[in-house]
């Protein structure tokens, strides 16, 4: 098996040693930087100094809204430059879905999680927070699981792709398609569009393939392969293909070797899994100092403008007056809550997708052999499933495995009102059908339901946002440069700034964030909080 994304990603490069490339660029667009004199007093992300906990009378005050990691980065860029900061997150605990839930010895996180190597470049981790992991993926077809990419050479989608791909590279033009649907075909060819990516794309957005705007998707697809895009990733897709066939799973995942342990005792691996789960994530980033105020089961209330600034904001019984604020919420709620200006109220007709996650606890030793395993047909309702035991044998007890259900679904759907038993009877009917399991090795099933998890990439949900950016949307960017009516307010990670972001984007983008803040220090410092 081999990870899907190095695989797209790295064909490229192959073509390319065969000639078949052309040097194709985009052209240098210009970014908003900050001023050399603010950044010059940026404290670095990762150092952590003890004069950041010395109690200062007067401090500029930021009140964060939404406490996943997009918000915890944001925090702690802030407090570690000296900045009072109050994150108000509605949920329990913080984390977002960068989060961990354990029920008795099991272990699940809320989606597969696989982290790059650059986490390592944003967080501060500790020896043994990390394990070494490699990323595969399969998908469920009629009954027939098909790991990537060995069972799908035998389907003749790759010889397809590769195809596709070399004539996308000597014709550019053939990828400026107006939407999703004709983007798919001219990217991926034929086959792989009509038999996997349409029927799992149209059963995750819950709308046709023709109604997503696909510059907007193309912003997590990366289906241009141009030569930037190429220059970047420089690992061989030979090289990952013979290291994941010619070595043995538990070695590649489990285990550390002594030469690949780096000064910092965390094994350095192409991709990692957190030892206690995704949490490991969060739990890392509020590991700063007592300029942090986290607010759990505190819903953000009210959002008060005066003359194009946010003066006050009330959230779980609090009232503060931030000097900034930045946003990592759905922006349809965040543009709901604000009081005193209509110049975002567009955004409050922005939809979302809600996801239902099941839990389940089996007395299997394991069940899949990928960690990730798409499932386009659409007899199933669910669209992924997962298997954390495959990333550490201590994710489940012995002789078990915990298994991660998703299901996603738009706002207005009716099944968002359906109860938890709803989706357990339907994750056992699938798993009898699909895997023969019985309804004695079902331990037992959870089930959460987290709102907004995606942005949805309707065209009429990208014509509201594109009104906000800065210059036209590029395919492949993570970021987005917005041009907001409102001074002291920046909008950070996926919910916050309507892009599908990995937990390291969502990271950026909050430290991003909070550049902006300090870019735009005070002159007068107010009270924080009002109580």
């Amino acid at each position: 098996m081999v990870d899907r994304r190095a695989f797209l990603k790295n064909l490229a490069k192959l073509i390319q040693g065969l000639g078949l490339m052309l040097a194709i660029g985009e052209p240098n667009h210009g970014r908003c930087e900050l001023p050399r004199n603010v950044q010059s007093q940026l404290i670095d992300y990762r150092k952590e100094s003890e004069n950041y906990h010395e109690t200062q009378k007067d401090k500029p005050v930021a009140a964060v809204l939404g406490g996943g990691v997009a918000g915890l980065a944001a925090a702690r860029t802030l407090a570690l430059n000296g900045w009072g900061v109050d994150v108000f997150e509605q949920s329990p605990h913080a984390g977002g879905f960068c989060s961990t839930l354990v029920i008795d010895e099991f272990t699940f996180d809320f989606g597969p999680h696989v982290f790059a190597k650059t986490i390592r470049e944003l967080v501060s981790f500790k020896p043994c927070d990390l394990c070494p992991a490699t990323f595969s993926e399969s998908f469920l077809v009629n009954g027939r699981v098909l790991n990537f990419p060995s069972d799908v050479f035998s389907l003749g989608y790759i010889s397809d792709m590769v195809f596709t791909f070399a004539r996308n590279m000597l014709d550019p033009a053939r990828l400026r398609q107006e939407n999703m649907e004709q983007l798919a075909l001219a990217s991926f060819g034929e086959q792989a569009t009509t038999q996997l990516f349409r029927p799992l794309m149209e059963k995750w957005c819950g709308s046709a393939l023709n109604s997503l705007d696909h510059r907007y998707v193309l912003s997590r697809m990366h289906a241009r392969l141009e030569w930037n895009f190429v220059k970047i990733h420089s690992i061989g897709i030979l090289t990952n293909f013979f290291l994941r066939h010619f070595s043995s799973r538990e070695e590649s995942v489990n285990s550390h070797s002594p030469s690949n342990v780096s000064g910092d005792a965390i094994s350095d691996a192409p991709g990692y899994s957190g030892r206690i789960g995704a949490r490991i994530v969060p739990d890392r980033l509020m590991s700063c100092d007592s300029n942090i105020n986290l607010h759990c089961n505190s819903s953000v209330n009210s959002i008060d403008i005066e003359n194009g600034r946010i003066v006050r904001i009330e959230a779980g019984g609090i009232q503060c007056r931030p000097d900034f604020v930045i946003n990592t919420i759905p922006l349809n709620r965040f543009a709901a809550l604000i009081r005193g200006t209509d110049d975002l109220i567009s955004l409050s007709h922005l939809e979302y997708l809600n996801i239902v996650f099941v839990f389940v606890r089996l007395s299997r030793p394991g069940l899949l052999k990928t960690e990730w395993t798409w499932i386009p047909d659409a007899s199933v309702p669910f669209y992924r499933i997962s298997e954390m035991k495959i990333l550490n044998e201590s994710h489940a007890p012995k002789n078990c495995t915990g298994l991660c259900l998703e299901v996603s679904l738009r706002e207005n759907d009716p099944r968002n009102r359906e109860s938890s038993q709803y989706w357990t009877n339907l994750a056992s009917d699938f798993l009898t059908r699909s895997f023969s399991i019985s309804s004695k090795e079902i331990i037992g099933m959870n089930v959460e339901i987290r709102n907004a998890g995606y942005p949805m990439f309707l065209k009429k949900n990208t014509q509201v946002i594109s009104k906000l950016l800065s210059r036209p949307y590029v395919s492949g960017e993570q970021t987005h440069e917005f041009l907001l009516p409102i001074d002291n307010l920046a909008l950070a990670g996926r919910a916050g700034t309507f892009l599908y972001l990995l937990t390291p984007g969502a990271i950026t983008s909050g430290i991003n964030a909070a550049k902006r803040a300090l870019a735009c220090l005070p002159t007068k410092i107010q009270s924080w909080p009002i109580r």
